[in-house]
């Protein structure tokens, strides 16, 4: 066994979860309420309200709500913009992917062999023997599918082929 290494807490980053202090809706009538799945634009992330906070009540639990408001719905239309509110927020997680890596040494390679979690190890054995008989053949190993990496297609179309050696039921 191994001693475990416990880092200093005054040496860990802070955590800001950006809990809401108060209403975040003014009307036109100057009223303020407190909109629970109000989203930040840039993230589409939801505003926290600690529990018991008085007038930032509001719903949670696994039936669809409406949009900004909080509570819940069975309207057709909202349904269709909450799927498409939580279909961008997934998409948007792809922004803080760091940029892919390919292993061309040459940069001259005709082939991309293209895989995805543990098989990492057989493909750059594979790719190492390919490469010692001559082959012009890169390597990438993809660690995010869903979303795919923003920059995922301009190295593909950067090959003359591509070969994905998996064996699954197809999700790469």
């Amino acid at each position: 066994t191994e001693p475990w290494r416990i880092p200093d807490p005054d040496d860990l980053p802070i955590i800001d979860p950006n809990f809401a202090d108060g209403p975040n809706y003014v009307g036109p009538d100057g009223g303020t309420t407190f909109r629970p799945y109000a989203r930040d634009p840039a993230t589409l992330a939801r505003p926290w309200a600690p529990p018991g906070r008085a007038g930032l009540e509001h719903r949670i639990g696994g039936l669809e709500k409406a949009n900004e408001f909080g509570h819940v719905s069975y309207d057709g239309a909202n349904h269709e913009k909450m799927s498409e509110l939580r279909a961008a927020k997934v998409a948007g997680v792809a922004a803080s992917y760091p940029s892919l890596e390919v292993d061309d040494p040459t940069g001259d390679a005709s082939l991309l062999v293209v895989g995805w979690g543990g098989t990492y190890g057989s493909l750059s054995a594979g790719v190492a023997v390919a490469r010692g008989r001559g082959v012009r053949v890169a390597h990438l190993q993809l660690r995010y599918l869903n979303p795919l990496p923003h920059d995922l297609g301009n190295i593909l179309n950067h090959y003359q082929r591509v070969l994905v050696p998996e064996l699954n039921l197809g999700q790469l």
